[in-house]
């Protein structure tokens, strides 16, 4: 019922998609290792501190129990304090989705 190119696939209004940001994560409690000219995270036990070019941003770092033992690592939204995974960097603030 149309092409790939009808109608409006892929368009958002123009607003910048997360998968444009430039992001840190913790995976399975290691540091996310990234690319040279990605931003680069240093994880301390409660402090997390992000370098990204000239910004230094800061944010802490949570972590809950496992049903089965063990822990999960999270980073802190300094926006509005929930646990996430992935932060992104938007100017010079770290952010969730």
């Amino acid at each position: 019922m149309g092409s790939v190119l009808s109608g409006r696939h892929g368009y958002h209004g123009g607003r910048t998609q997360t998968t444009e940001l430039p992001s840190v994560s913790l995976i399975r409690g290691k540091v996310d290792i990234l690319r040279p000219g990605q931003p680069l995270l240093l994880v301390d036990a409660e402090r997390v501190t992000v370098i990204h070019g000239p910004s230094v941003l800061v944010t802490t770092a949570d972590t809950t129990r496992l049903h089965l033992g063990g822990e999960r690592r999270w980073l802190v939204c300094p926006g509005c304090y929930s646990r996430r995974k992935t932060l992104y960097i938007v100017g010079q603030a770290l952010a969730c989705r």
